[in-house]
Order: structure tokens, then C-alpha cells, then sequence
């Protein structure tokens, strides 16, 4: 089959620590994952989703090397979010699953369940157009994707510690976009993941099968957690900031509660009801918005 042997790595989709809250946070998980692999010639990313509380990946190389990747990840996430919040976040205690793939077909739907964490997380977006997640890379044949990007030897070297946060020499082909995230393309083994399935219909056939309950199983670990009302109203205030720019979410117009609360909603699973007290909204007026068919 494969050189080396293929791993499911993630976190726990259980944990109430929250790694990316916003773009931000977002984009400097992206840039974690090829400096990790800079530093781990050996292993291989064919795959990856990059959830608010979860990362789900899937690594070539030893199991050894593989652990040392998310250990490193882990480890990056967690000095960022120090520096971030001036508050000591410490993701070590976030548990972790590494499950061999041992054929073809376990990889198939392996790598069709991470793609698909988005839709699993009614995020509602289709798994290409998630920007936090390597889904857009495969069985690509025009410059659609890529356009966005220019070639990181066009950035100074200022520029390149700027957007990159490290000093390291990266490759000159890797390219970047106006953010400073580096293109997955460029880090992703595509031709190994285009070569297991070897034609699109089968990525999208695997990409709608629903097979959350068996990969769950098998792995250990879930994707749903429970919140606190301090941790979403956190939350609530980075999103209102983000998307309104209004730092306190009670300031927001009516139909940008309900944006806001439809966003809490498809992300973190909230009810009605707790979204009704979050938020000061009618429950009636919540429901008829989020679940008009419920």
C-alpha cells in the first residue's frame, strides 16, 4: 500500500479549551502545521480539519514521528494563546487519539471524515469551501484556488518572520496569501491522497457518507463538548468584535443577534434556550430563525 504507516491523529472534540476563536487564531494553526513539518521531515500530512476545540489530521511516517507532530502542534497552539491572552493556557492535559489506518478502504473513510467536521458541525459550508481544513486541495485542475497566493521569495525576510512568526529559512516555493497564511497545496501530500482514491467521484462519495458514529468509536474520542456560560459569553464577545466590531455583544442590532446567535448555534451546538438567555433573544424568535422546521 504505503510506504509508511498512516495515522488518525486528533484531539479530543470533548475539550472546553477553545484553540481558534477567530481568523486570527485560525491562521496561525494553518502555519503551526508546516512548521511542524519542517521540523519532522519524515512525516507526511495527507490530510487535515482544524476545528474550534479539535484538530483532526492524518500523518505518513512512524508512529514516534507522529506523536512528536501533535505534540509539537499542541505545544505551538498553546504558547500562542499565552501570548495572545496574557493568561497561561496549557493544552498538554487535552487528551489525544493516534489510530493506525491498515487499509485502503479505513483510509478512504478516514480522510473523508475529517474533511467533513464542518458538515458534521452544521457549519453550514460544503468541505472545499472551509478554509481551515486541506478539503480544497485535491483533484484541483486551475489556478482557481491557488490565485490568491503569491510565492513567499517575493516577501522580504522582515515580512516572511512577520507572517510566518519564525525565523526558520522556508521553502521558496510555499506561497502566501494577503493574511499571511501559507498555502496548504504547498505542505499537503495531495498526489498520495488523489492516488488512494484515484478519482473524484470516489473523494465526494466518501466525503457524504455519514460515518461519524463508526470513526468515533473507533478512535475514542468525540466531537461534541459542554460549555460553560463563561466560555461562551467569551466567545460571543470575540465573534461580536470579529464579524459586527462591536465589542459588547448586548450592543448589537436585532438581526445581528441573531446572526451572532446563529453562529453559536452551528458551531458550538447551543440550545434555544441557553441561546435565548446569551443572547436576550425571544426563544419563539431564536427557533423560527434556527430550527423553523423543528
Amino acid at each position: 500500500m504505503w510506504e509508511r504507516k498512516l495515522y488518525h491523529v486528533c484531539t479530543d472534540g470533548r475539550s472546553r479549551k477553545i484553540f481558534f476563536a477567530g481568523q486570527d487564531d485560525f491562521i496561525y494553526g494553518m502555519n503551526a502545521l508546516p512548521r511542524c513539518l519542517l521540523s519532522l521531515p519524515e512525516v507526511r500530512l495527507w490530510a487535515f480539519c482544524l476545528m474550534n476545540n479539535h484538530v483532526h489530521l492524518i500523518l505518513n511516517g512512524d508512529s514516534s514521528d507522529c506523536i512528536k507532530f501533535i505534540r509539537q502542534y499542541k505545544q505551538l497552539i498553546s504558547r500562542y494563546l499565552n501570548r495572545k491572552s496574557g493568561v497561561q493556557s496549557n493544552l498538554s492535559g487535552v487528551d489525544i487519539c493516534v489510530k493506525e489506518i491498515e487499509t485502503e478502504d479505513y483510509a478512504k473513510t478516514a480522510i473523508g471524515y475529517v474533511l467533513r467536521n464542518p458538515m458534521a458541525a452544521r457549519l453550514g459550508i460544503t468541505p472545499e469551501n472551509y478554509r481551515w481544513s486541506s478539503a480544497a486541495c485535491y483533484f484541483i485542475r486551475d489556478e482557481y484556488f491557488l490565485e490568491r497566493f503569491k510565492p513567499v521569495s517575493e516577501l522580504s525576510f522582515s515580512a516572511r518572520r512577520r507572517w510566518l512568526g519564525y525565523h526558520k529559512l522556508v521553502p521558496e516555493y510555499w506561497r502566501i496569501d494577503s493574511h499571511g497564511m501559507v498555502c496548504p497545496y504547498d505542505y499537503v501530500d495531495v498526489r498520495a491522497v488523489e492516488e488512494l482514491y484515484r478519482f473524484p467521484d470516489s473523494l465526494l462519495f466518501f466525503l457524504s457518507r455519514n460515518s461519524d458514529a463508526e470513526m468515533e468509536s473507533e478512535t475514542g474520542v468525540l466531537a461534541k463538548a459542554v460549555y460553560s456560560y463563561e466560555e461562551l459569553i467569551a466567545t460571543m464577545k470575540v465573534f461580536s468584535e470579529e464579524y459586527f466590531k462591536r465589542k459588547n455583544p448586548a450592543n448589537l442590532s436585532i438581526d445581528n443577534k441573531l446572526k451572532l446567535a446563529k453562529l453559536m448555534w452551528q458551531r458550538y451546538g447551543v440550545s434555544l434556550c441557553r441561546l435565548s438567555r446569551l443572547t436576550g433573544l425571544d426563544p419563539a424568535l431564536l427557533k423560527s430563525v434556527l430550527s423553523p422546521h423543528g
